[in-house]
């Protein structure tokens, strides 16, 4: 009877390690489809990222979000993106620089300056792992004529240098968006 008893105890464990290394293992191929989801779920995101890049930059309709700001010395100032912008919609451009320490011209501690947009030009660069494009924009407005040269990645990060015709240079760093979710504050426009 005491053989008895140890051979089913002996049973009775083992089949209880085996479920318990069936769950383990169930926990690790939810693992891995948790991990396969959130990859798919990523790469579905990139690709749409794409898409609204590519849409705004054919449609020509975007708003650049500056995180920085750099001049002629190249050294990058974090910013308010809300306040330092460039927004490209079909014919017209406005440029603005802000700062949240005092009013300025703008009512928001620097200028806001807009324009018609003359020419719009752009170049698509494919490499092995990105497409890039290059734009140039070509704005009139009442203080001059600003030349806009942007580095665009397929995941909406943009880089834009304007150039006046009489002196002068900055640079934004930052991210595009479409407009209609864009989040900027734009400034009084005084000429």
């Amino acid at each position: 009877m005491n053989r008895f008893l140890i051979i089913a105890l002996s049973m009775l464990l083992a089949c209880q390690g085996f479920g318990q290394a069936d769950q383990i293992s169930g926990q690790d191929s939810s693992k891995i489809t948790s991990k396969e989801s959130k990859k798919e779920a990523r790469r579905k995101q990139e690709e749409w990222m794409k898409q609204v890049t590519r849409t705004m930059i054919e449609n020509q309709r975007f708003v650049l979000e500056a995180d920085y700001i750099s001049g002629k010395s190249g050294v990058p100032i974090p910013v308010n993106p809300s306040i330092n912008f460039i927004i490209i919609d079909s014919a017209n451009a406005t440029m603005q620089l802000g700062s949240a320490t005092g009013a300025g011209w703008n009512g928001v501690g620097g200028v806001t300056i807009s324009g018609s947009v003359s020419k719009y030009e752009v170049t698509r660069v494919e490499k092995k792992k990105y497409v890039a494009y290059n734009v140039l924009i070509i704005v009139f407005t009442n203080l001059g004529t600003y030349d806009i040269h942007c580095v665009v990645t397929d995941d909406g990060r943009a880089d834009a240098t304007i150039r006046s015709t009489t002196s002068g240079q900055v640079s934004y760093t930052g991210t595009l968006y479409p407009p209609e979710i864009s989040r900027i504050y734009k400034g009084y426009e005084r000429y």
